[in-house]
Parts: C-alpha cells; structure tokens; sequence
C-alpha cells in the first residue's frame, strides 16, 4: 500500500493561513460532536429527498470516519493554504463555503426526487480548491512524499509535481471511476461537481480581478501575458486611497499657504506673500491671487521707484483675471514697458486691448503722449530684449 501526502509548495504566499487553521479545527471538533451524539447528527446529514438549505453547509463539515476526515484534512490543509494565501482569510472562508454549499445544493437538485441517500463530507470543497489551483498557479509545484511497505521493509521518498498535473490526474481519476459507472450519483460525481464549481469560481475572481497572481494564471499563460501582473481590485483601492491621501494632504497645505499670503499682505510682508504665493503656485499652475491681494501689491510696490518693475507680473495676473481696474491697471502696464523698460512695441501692444471710448479725457491725453514717445523710440531704433532673443 502506497501512501501519498503533500508536505510543501513553491506558490508564493501573502496570507498567513488562519482560515485554514480555523476550517480544519472546525471539521475536527464537528467530528468529535458528530461521535458523541450521533443521532442529532443526523439533522445535520444532506438527505437527498429533504430539501433543507441549511444542510448545504452543515453536512460539508461532517464525516463517515477518522478515515474520511483525515484524507480531507491533509489534502485541505496545504491546499488552503495556497489559495489563502493569495486572497486572504475572509475571501477563502467564503470561497470554501461557496464551493461546499453549491455543490452540495447541485447535487441534491440532481438527486432531489431520490427517497434515500444523502451527502457529508469536505471532499468537494478539497476538489474545488484543486481545480482554483489548476486555474490560479498551474505551473507552480508541490512538494509529495510518498510512503509504504514493500517485502516488510517501508520506505519513504520524496518528488515535485506541478499544480496542472496534479489536478489532472485526480480529476482526471475521477471522471474515469464516474465514467465507468455511467455518471450515476456517487463520490467521485460530487467531486466532480465540487471540481466544476471551484475551476468557474476562479476563473470569474480573475476576470473580475479578484485575486493576484503575478500574471502566472492559466488565462494569462493563455493568452500570452505570462508574468504580465495586473493590478486587482483591491490594488486600485488601495491605489486610489493612497492618491486621496495625497491629495487630502497637497490640499491642507495649499490651504496653509494661501493663509500665510493673506497674512503676509495684511502684514505688509510683501516680498514674503510674492515669494510664497510663486512656491505655490509651482504645484498648481491654476492659483490666482485675490483681487484685494493684487490691488494691495501692486500699489505698494508701484508707490516705490525701486520696486515699480515688481508689479509687471502682478498687473498682467490682474489683467487676466479681474476687471475693476482694469483701464488704470492696462495705463500702468503700457507706461513701465514704454519708460522704464524701453520696450515700446510691449506698450503699444497694451494699449491696444483698450477700447478709446471707456477712457476719460485725462486717460486720452496719457495714451496720446504715451503712443507718441512709443513711435519715436521706434523710428530712433529702439531694439527691444524681445528681439534680441
């Protein structure tokens, strides 16, 4: 007699299995109360012509025997582990219950006009699983050790099996015994169906990117994307968390800063509002001063000869944005480009966004001498920075 156990895997594990700790003691203590009272046992049985949903669940927790318990267990225990350790303790308790309670509520459709027979038994959630890691890691392997007695004397080795030829050869043994047999009702058709439910369940977690797996599933190894990973469902939210909290935090100082420009400007820290409003304003293109901030600027550094060149960008973000002073914010602009900056092409191009009726006499008799002293500079040959660049 040869016995076959599996003692480990290469299939890279993210979750520590608690689960399937959780799972295999709950099987183990159900026995244990399945033992002592045996006859409240048997509400609990999938009985073939009583439909009860409830049983669904509570029979694949039940076993015939030790035997039957422990063939299930050692199977289940590494493989939960790898399918646990892809999605985690909460989506494998609900994969496990979701294989175990649908095939179990298929095959008493099937067998529902039957008097007598009934189902208990983990074994379809373990054939579920063993086509999830046919569809899930195909080419990772598992570690089998292999024991027996030849002649008296036991014996003991080890070898590799990849997680597609695994599941292919018992499987495959079972539709061969249900073959044989017709497909009529019996374990190796429940495993079947357990089989079924687990391999359309893990084919739907992927295409609904559920489940992570590095890009070395069947359907990516299909379709020529092998170790091509794609982000699931739980990376784009965590993914989009992590962009909220950036965003949360750009938005607290942007907000911090527009207050110490406000402050600064009350102040008369004007250099000090300048400079922290362009800090600001590297990060995001679309800020504009406030209207009162820019009138405040600007007549302040306008009313010092040493600073009137400072108010060149401030009038044009006025200009831009505002209207209220806009005839004696557009005069100012022409006249600094004309006088102190001898760019007298800039001016007049200023002038021009002015429309002659909205100016009164005074304004009319400035542009006029300003126009004037702009065409002589340009008949004397002014060369304008402009040009030169």
């Amino acid at each position: 007699m040869l016995f076959f156990i599996p003692t480990g895997t290469d299939v890279p594990i993210y979750h520590w299995p608690l689960a399937t700790g959780g799972l295999t003691i709950l099987n183990v203590l159900v026995f244990v109360l399945q033992s002592i009272f045996p006859q409240e046992a048997q509400w609990f049985i999938l009985e073939f012509g009583v439909l009860n949903p409830l049983t669904w669940f509570s029979a694949m927790l039940m076993h015939t025997g030790i035997g039957h318990l422990l063939g299930n267990l050692i199977g289940f225990a590494l493989l939960g582990w790898i399918i646990e350790g892809k999605v985690g303790w909460w989506r494998f308790t609900l994969i496990c219950l979701s294989i175990g309670a649908t095939a179990n509520a298929i095959t008493q459709a099937i067998m529902l006009g039957a008097s007598t027979g009934g189902v208990v038994g983990f074994s379809g959630v373990v054939f579920g699983l063993i086509a999830m890691t046919m569809v899930w890691a195909p080419e990772n392997e598992m570690r089998m050790t292999c024991f027996g007695i030849v002649f008296i004397r036991p014996f003991a080795f080890h070898f590799d099996i990849t997680l597609s030829t695994l599941g292919f050869v018992l499987i495959g043994m079972e539709l061969l015994i249900a073959a044989f047999s017709g497909f009529q009702m019996s374990t190796e058709v429940i495993h079947l169906i357990g089989a079924v439910t687990g391999f359309v369940l893990a084919v739907l977690m992927l295409k609904w990117r559920w489940v992570d797996c590095d890009g070395y599933d069947l359907i990516s190894t299909m379709k020529g994307q092998r170790g091509k990973r794609v982000r699931t469902i739980a990376d784009e939210k965590a993914r989009q968390v992590r962009i909220e909290k950036v965003k949360t935090v750009a938005r607290r100082e942007k907000e911090r800063g527009l207050s110490m420009v406000e402050n600064y400007v009350k102040q008369g820290h004007y250099d000090l509002a300048v400079n922290r409003f362009n800090l600001l304003k590297k990060n995001d293109h679309s800020l504009v001063m406030t209207e009162d901030q820019l009138v405040t600027l600007i007549q302040a550094y306008d009313a010092d000869e040493s600073t009137k060149l400072n108010t060149i960008p401030l009038l044009t973000a006025y200009l831009e944005h505002y209207d209220r002073h806009r005839i004696p914010f557009t005069l100012m602009l022409a006249r600094i480009h004309v006088l102190m900056q001898d760019r007298p092409r800039q001016g007049v191009k200023v002038l021009k966004t002015l429309t002659w009726e909205d100016l009164n006499r005074k304004q009319k008799d400035f542009v006029r001498r300003l126009l004037d002293r702009a065409k002589q500079m340009i008949a004397d040959g002014v060369l304008e920075v402009d040009e030169e660049t």
